[in-house]
């Protein structure tokens, strides 16, 4: 039987069930890869995590390109359909998308499937829509979500040239909106490094002010549970 996931008692307005946002600095910097690492490694831990992405654009079903199936991989016991929820057609941001097919995201919406998702575990991950200020609506953003969810971020930075002035204007956002912002995740794209790629870490601990979670090597294949144990067990000690 999955242990219970307890919060620290010194956060004592936070809801019963725990709700992670995991968001980017920009588009294809590897967010679905971190989701699924992340319910990965609570798994190992014993810790019923369910992953999500609530809002999905490029695919008009769950399709084995889609982030909704491969996070549902992370998850066998979820079919696609259930990692998923608002999938529009063209790979542009999600208020086009939408817009293109007369079609309206609606925050009560989301929020409220998010909620009815939390039900079916310990903590859900969700997955954002491109960068964390990909525009989902003329009238709200993913950050308005969290705050009425009273969810908690983790940023997760591509390791590429341009990385660090993305990150601290992300990061600067969560902050600003009194948001909590748990930490940071370094994913590296490539095998091959240049400089901006060797230096990126070294210069995002100097000027991010948020923890530092930890970073990601180049992947090829699936990660070992042994690693996404340790990614999740450096993420729990920033709850």
């Amino acid at each position: 039987m999955a242990r219970r996931f307890s919060l620290n008692s010194s956060r004592k307005n936070f809801p019963e069930k725990k709700i992670l946002f995991v968001f980017g600095t920009d588009t294809g910097v590897g967010k679905t890869k971190i989701c699924e690492i992340i319910v990965k490694g609570f798994k190992e831990l014993g810790i019923n995590a369910i992953p999500f992405k609530p809002v999905e654009t490029g695919h008009s079903r769950v399709e084995k390109t889609s982030d909704a199936y491969k996070l549902s991989q992370a998850c066998p016991n979820l079919s696609p359909q259930e990692t998923s929820y608002l999938l529009f057609k063209k790979p542009v941001a999600p208020v086009l998308a939408a817009e293109l097919e007369g079609r309206k995201i609606k925050m009560e919406e989301i929020i409220s499937v998010i909620k009815e998702r939390t039900e079916k575990g310990e903590i859900l991950i969700v997955e954002g829509a491109g960068g964390i200020f990909s525009p989902i609506s003329r009238r709200f953003d993913w950050l308005d979500i969290v705050k009425a969810l009273r969810g908690e971020v983790v940023i997760v930075i591509g390791n590429k040239l341009g990385a660090i002035n993305h990150a601290i204007l992300s990061e600067k956002a969560v902050i600003q909106r009194k948001v909590k912002l748990t930490g940071w995740i370094l994913n590296n794209l490539s095998k091959k490094k240049e400089l901006a790629q060797k230096t990126n870490l070294f210069l995002l601990k100097k000027f991010m002010e948020s923890p530092f979670i930890c970073e990601v090597p180049f992947l090829k294949g699936e990660p070992s549970k042994t690693f996404c144990k340790k990614v999740v067990e450096k993420l729990i000690t920033f709850f």
